[in-house]
């Protein structure tokens, strides 16, 4: 009983870990850390938006490189499964796997490049769809203040 009192600490971290219990069952998804790295910078870019501090919501997949440490492929295959459009997957009968259709895949534009960096047209930007703004809502509305 000490050690479940000692678990129990009310913390970010812990309502992180049962939001995203909430989350999946609410949407029978499954989420990953990168989901969850995306899926935090496309919300806080999407507050920001609403609240008037931004001019846009749309993220660089190159943020998300840079800030994570993460490879290219990683962002890319990640927002790919996040969006609508899906990932091919041989071990699924179909070959693909479906997306979710949380985040829409956008090209980044001048006035969507972040200041200071060179505009690239290959470069892709990413933004929550209204489905995905709902299930950010379950995920880290409790810890907003802490983002």
């Amino acid at each position: 009983m000490l050690l479940l009192n000692a678990l129990t600490t009310g913390g970010s971290i812990e309502k992180l870990l049962f939001n995203t219990v909430k989350a999946q069952d609410t949407t029978g998804t499954t989420f990953t850390v990168n989901h969850l790295c995306i899926l935090r910078e496309l919300y806080i870019a999407f507050l920001h938006f609403r609240d008037g501090k931004s001019e846009t919501s749309i993220v660089p997949m190159k943020h998300l490189e840079e800030k994570y440490n993460l490879p290219k492929y990683i962002v890319s295959r990640n927002s790919k499964m996040l969006s609508e459009e899906g990932v091919k997957d041989k071990m699924m009968q179909s070959g693909k796997r479906e997306g979710k259709g949380f985040i829409k895949v956008v090209p980044l534009t001048n006035k969507n490049t972040k200041e200071g960096t060179v505009f690239d047209s290959r470069n892709k930007g990413i933004k929550l769809t209204k489905k995905g703004e709902k299930v950010c809502e379950i995920l880290f509305s409790s810890i907003t203040g802490e983002l």
